[in-house]
């Protein structure tokens, strides 16, 4: 299912409730998702997750999954999610802004202000090639200077299991 809209997170009392409206005409459909994925702009501690800009309450990543009927939800920092948008982009896509040739296969570097200043290396990982980015620092939101924003999707080297 693709589709697109506008609801303003003022008009909802947190992110299920604005899910719940958006994916209501699809509720007793084919198109229902099973899985989804969002970029949140926001802390995720675990799977606990605070919305930076919006006056939502902290959420729970398994009660929102419960409350949707989905097998999964995945909760991107909102830059990693634009990380990975940016691996599968066309040329026609972006402008470029060098007259450098990229180089194919090469990482890439993502920089850009919202509520912070984000940074990010994309590059490609393992033997099979997938993309991997790596959040570096988030700046603290201004609106909260005493919040570190370093989000716990930062790449970390995952312990192999015996």
């Amino acid at each position: 299912m693709i589709a697109k809209g506008k609801l303003p997170t003022t008009d909802y009392p947190n992110l299920a409730a604005v899910l719940k409206m958006f994916l209501e005409p699809y509720r007793e459909t084919p198109d229902y998702p099973k899985l989804a994925s969002i970029g949140i702009a926001g802390p995720r501690r675990g799977n606990s997750v605070k919305i930076t800009n919006a006056h939502w309450p902290e959420f729970d990543i398994t009660e929102v999954e419960k409350e949707l009927g989905f097998d999964a939800l995945y909760v991107l920092n909102d830059f990693e999610a634009t990380g990975y948008g940016i691996t599968v982009m066309t040329r026609n896509m972006y402008t470029e802004v060098t007259n450098v040739p990229a180089v194919p296969g090469a990482p890439k570097i993502l920089i850009g202000a919202g509520t912070g200043l984000g940074e990010a290396v994309i590059t490609k990982s393992g033997p099979d090639g997938k993309y991997i980015v790596c959040l570096l620092y988030t700046s603290p939101s201004p609106r909260d200077l005493s919040t570190s924003r370093m989000p716990s999707s930062a790449c970390k080297k995952k312990k192999k299991k015996k």
